[in-house]
């Protein structure tokens, strides 16, 4: 969706070995990351969406069978770049947020060692004072209350969302040129949820970085993000640019998807809104839209054949015959 994109994924596929047979995780997943844009990803649980984030890093569990189309960064191939090329990535110009706090720590190190570990990978040429100095920074920043004892504390002293926080600390210390955010706000309330929004929303001002934030509240990422892209079942269905697509959602998984959103002017006494059906079994060959089965639209031919992603509006992207 972008002439000079900063990372461009085509056709990825990516399939998983399990006991039960081939499980299609991702299936030719086709997307634009600007330069200096946050792109939301949205989408229910096991579309697929923390999947892709760990293909980008390269980060897929060894039952990952097979991997393919491809990963561009920059001009440089991810999927086909040595283990060494892409630890050289990781924690500099890509950065991740990981979607659990409680495991992403390790318990044996304090929080001041994890944030200095990431300044002295990065390699700075600060003296070990400054990497204190904007280790403190860096937890106020993320509202961590007296930093000063926090960086002394082991993670199994810190509540989920104050985990949650250092972990977005480290992943801003390193300033990246990609930054994953993986429901980075799950475990925090509501103010703690808008001083992060606040704290992104800066640093994209400041360092021209792009993101890739991955959420399952539309009302959040409408409100950060430049653009969005919708996954279901593995593909992306629907990209365009945030107003657009709120304004004018063209698949009717979105359609869906807004519909349920939860509301504050919503009656008391309305019935929350939900999709029928079951999300695609991740085994299962789908030859038509992968959500054909849950469409009130669906027409014959939606079951028999794949609709192609194509433009109905400028920089408007939906793969449905009806849209």
């Amino acid at each position: 969706m972008s002439e000079f994109p900063l990372l461009s994924i085509r056709g990825l596929g990516v399939d998983f070995t399990t006991s039960r047979g081939r499980a299609h995780v991702l299936r030719g997943v086709d997307l634009d990351i600007a330069r200096g844009r946050i792109v939301g990803l949205v989408g229910e649980s096991g579309s697929g969406k923390s999947t892709l984030a760990l293909a980008i890093l390269g980060l897929l569990p060894p039952n990952a069978g097979s991997v393919q189309g491809s990963i561009r960064f920059d001009d440089v191939d991810l999927l086909n770049s040595s283990a060494e090329s892409l630890r050289s990535l990781r924690g500099h110009r890509i950065a991740m947020i990981f979607q659990d706090p409680m495991t992403a720590l390790n318990p044996v190190f304090t929080v001041g060692t994890h944030l200095r570990d990431v300044l002295n990978a990065k390699g700075s040429g600060e003296d070990a004072m400054e990497h204190n100095k904007r280790a403190l920074e860096m937890l106020a920043k993320v509202g961590i209350p007296d930093p000063e004892q926090r960086l002394k504390a082991y993670p199994h002293e810190l509540s989920g969302g104050m985990r949650q926080r250092v972990m977005i600390a480290m992943a801003l210390l390193t300033t990246p040129d990609l930054l994953i955010a993986d429901e980075p706000t799950t475990a925090l309330d509501v103010t703690i949820e808008a001083q992060i929004v606040s704290l992104i929303r800066e640093m994209r001002t400041h360092v021209r970085g792009s993101i890739l934030f991955i959420s399952h509240s539309l009302g959040l990422v409408s409100e950060l993000c430049d653009d969005v892209a919708v996954m279901y079942a593995g593909a992306v269905v629907e990209q365009a640019p945030s107003v657009e697509l709120f304004a004018n959602p063209r698949h009717p998984y979105t359609r869906a998807l807004i519909d349920c959103e939860i509301g504050l002017d919503d009656d008391d006494g309305q019935k929350l809104r939900s999709i029928p059906g079951e999300v695609l079994d991740p085994l299962a060959v789908a030859p038509g839209c992968t959500f054909a089965a849950r469409c009130s639209l669906a027409e014959p031919r939606c079951h028999d054949q794949a609709p192609q992603f194509r433009s109905v509006a400028p920089k408007h992207g939906v793969a449905c015959f009806r849209a």
